[in-house]
This record gives C-alpha cells, sequence and structure tokens, in this order.
C-alpha cells in the first residue's frame, strides 16, 4: 500500500506512489529466471489490462494505437458510433475511504413510437447511479468520504430540465456531483435524456458501458422496453418479448446491441366488458389503427337474451372512440339487463403494423352488471325544515 512507507525518508514520501518501476523491473526479471513462465505472465498481464487495473501510454504513435484499439489506454470511445455510459468517481478528500465505496448502476431505455430525423425510434434513457459507503468510523482509513461523480453521455442527447452539463468537453456531455458520504450512508443520483439519433445503425442499437480504472466489479443492470407489439433479437441481452435484461458486475468494458424485428404478431385482446351504461372497452395488447377501430362496420353487437330470454335489446352504435391500444364504444339500445350478456363482434381489425386480429373475425362476449344511479350534485340541499302550511282556524 502506498501509505505503508516511511514518512521521515524524502526519497519514500517522493516515490509513494511510483509503483510501476518495481512492478515492470519484477516481471522482466521473471521472465528471464523462468521462462517457461513468459505465457503465465502474458495472459495474467492482458487480463489487468482488460480490467483497467493496468493502463498504458506511449509516445510511439503505434504502439499507442495498438494499445488504444485494444481499450488498454482508458479512453473513452468515439461518440459518434452507438450509445455510452462511463461512471467515473474520484476521491479528492484524502485518506482511503474510497476503498469502501461500492456503485450501483441501473440503465433504463424506453424506446417510444416517436421517429427522429433518421427514421429510428427515439429512445428516452434514465440512468440512477448509487454510491454506499460500507465503511465504519475507523480514522484514518475510514472515515467521511468526499469525491467528484461523472456521469458521461453521448454529445447531442436531450437533457431533461434539472440537470446540467458541467463540464464543456468536445466528446462527452458530463454530469457532475460533488459526493459527501459518512460510512454506513448512500446517495443516489439520476438523470433523463433522449439520446441522439447516432446510436442507431440500420435498425440496431448499440451500447458501450465503460468500465472505470480501478473499480472490482460494479453492480451494472440495463433494462430495455420496446412499445406494446414490437420485439427484439440480441446475442448480449435476455429478451422477454418487448422487454431485455442485462446484468452484471462489469470487470471489463461491455459492448450490448438489440436488432429490431418486423412486427408479424397480432394484436391480442387483453380485456372486454362493459364499463359503464351503454359503453363497452375493448382493450389489446398493443395500439390499433384507428382508422378500421373507428368503423362501426366492423363491429356487430347483439343481445343473447341469457337474462330474460322474452326481451332482446337492439342495440345500435353511435360513436367509437380510440385511445391508444383501447377502443371504447358508445351504443344506445341496452335495455340495462343485470347479467344480461352481449356478443361482440370484431373484423379487420389491425394493429399499427398491418396485422389483423385473428381468427378474424373475431367474437367476444361482455357481461352487464349493475350500475350505480348518478348523483344529481346540482340539487339544493338545505339543513333547515320547511315549516309545516298552517290550517285556517274558524274563529
Amino acid at each position: 500500500m502506498v501509505s505503508d512507507i516511511d514518512r521521515h525518508s524524502e526519497e519514500a514520501l517522493e516515490n509513494r506512489k511510483n509503483i510501476t518501476s518495481p512492478i515492470v523491473s519484477k516481471i522482466i526479471w521473471k521472465s528471464i529466471i523462468l521462462p517457461w513462465r513468459l505465457l503465465t505472465i502474458r495472459d495474467v498481464t492482458a487480463q489487468a489490462f482488460e480490467e483497467k487495473h493496468l493502463l498504458a501510454s506511449f509516445t510511439r504513435s503505434g504502439l499507442q494505437s495498438s494499445f488504444h484499439a485494444r481499450n488498454w489506454d482508458g479512453a473513452l470511445p468515439q461518440s459518434n458510433l452507438g450509445d455510452f455510459l462511463a461512471i467515473n468517481e474520484g476521491n479528492y478528500g484524502g485518506m482511503k475511504s474510497d476503498r469502501y465505496i461500492t456503485r450501483d448502476v441501473e440503465y433504463s431505455l424506453e424506446v417510444t413510437n416517436k421517429m427522429d430525423v433518421l427514421g429510428n425510434p427515439v429512445i428516452k434513457a434514465n440512468v440512477n447511479v448509487t454510491l454506499t459507503h460500507n465503511g465504519t468510523w475507523n480514522i484514518p482509513l475510514s472515515g467521511p468520504y468526499s469525491g467528484y461523480l461523472r456521469t458521461m453521455i453521448p454529445l447531442g442527447s436531450n437533457i431533461e430540465l434539472g440537470s446540467d452539463i458541467t463540464e464543456d468537453r468536445e466528446d462527452v456531455y458530463v454530469l457532475g456531483e460533488l459526493v459527501k458520504l459518512d460510512p454506513g450512508q448512500s446517495v443516489s443520483y439520476s438523470y433523463s435524456y433522449e439520446l441522439p439519433e447516432y446510436v442507431w445503425d440500420d435498425g440496431t442499437y448499440y451500447l458501450h458501458l465503460h468500465k472505470q480504472p480501478g473499480t472490482d466489479a460494479d453492480h451494472y443492470r440495463v433494462v430495455v422496453t420496446l412499445p406494446q407489439g414490437m420485439s427484439m433479437d440480441s446475442e448480449t441481452f435476455d429478451v422477454r418479448e418487448n422487454t431485455a435484461f442485462f446484468e452484471t458486475g462489469l470487470l471489463t468494458d461491455a459492448e450490448l446491441s438489440f436488432t429490431l424485428l418486423d412486427d408479424e404478431s397480432a394484436p391480442r385482446i387483453v380485456s372486454h366488458e362493459i364499463t359503464a351504461p351503454g359503453e363497452i372497452t375493448i382493450v389489446f395488447n398493443e395500439p390499433v389503427n384507428t382508422e378500421h377501430a373507428q368503423d362501426p362496420m366492423n363491429y356487430e353487437i347483439h343481445d343473447t337474451d341469457f337474462s330474460d330470454p322474452s326481451v332482446t335489446d337492439q342495440i345500435s352504435i353511435t360513436s367509437i372512440r380510440v385511445d391508444g391500444a383501447a377502443v371504447i364504444i358508445t351504443t344506445a339500445g341496452m335495455s340495462g339487463q343485470v347479467e344480461e350478456r352481449y356478443s361482440v363482434e370484431l373484423r379487420g381489425i389491425t394493429d399499427q403494423s398491418g396485422n389483423a386480429i385473428t381468427p378474424n373475425p373475431r367474437t367476444v362476449t361482455v357481461v352487464q352488471r349493475a350500475f350505480e344511479e348518478p348523483v344529481d350534485e346540482s340539487a339544493e340541499s338545505s339543513d333547515t325544515e320547511t315549516p309545516p302550511t298552517e290550517e285556517p282556524t274558524n274563529e
């Protein structure tokens, strides 16, 4: 440890953080006297570079380019090649409290129905970073922690109000926070923004998770949600219909991606019920085509005579309203028979990708329930009693 030095020695104080020379000297020496261990030394060194416990910078351009191509120099990726997220937190308060700090990062991505100028879906992003001081009061090693947290996101991101860019850089937007934590405390920072167009490439979204050098397996969780009815394919995410997950203790930089698939699934009915007197609501699992869903010729409603066979309601459609995935049909002619069943036949209803319901036509049954009589709030009320009319008296 760099703190275990002779503080009375000027040479020791001056070289207290110079750990590279002794390590390199030992590697060279062991390579000479134990040449059969060269492969092991190579593999261990490469792993240390991959996990960013070692970084290197060179004045020779060829060597520097080689290390940069392997992400062994700690540089950020180019900001116009997909999405990326880099969390960097540094101790500026002295002591060694940062050894007790753990980082938990959750990155939520909502793919919307809104299209950008290139015809790709707009992605709303939310990143939440939680720092926890897991140490106890043990001065000088564990005590109050002071640090600076940088959350670095792509240039061109449309950041919501409430968050400010704190560093003027040409490669990234930096959202910075001063952090102060006592042992046992946690603090969270959350940012929301829309991602720029270049996170897509020919229908595929790319994400680079940038590991902070010197950290060990910080917890990362990425959650992607697509609009109902859309689906995706991915070799890096765990896909569940229109939702995908990635979770790891981040040991190295991670490259994630998913590709949107053409919507070939028929819209499915989630619920169908009478929601008010004369009102039938049918909810699908995804938004439907408004033109088709508002056409009254695509519906037939019949009384099944379940409750009272002697009363057959003649039902007509007066209006249809579409609210995303919900179709609200207003009718006339329902007599209010409690527990009466009505069959609703739907035909030609499609989602926004043109997929029709199956089977087509499709029949569902809705049940008339007892509805409370509406309260007439306009009726005047009085706390005083009306005096009785006096009877005439004969004197």
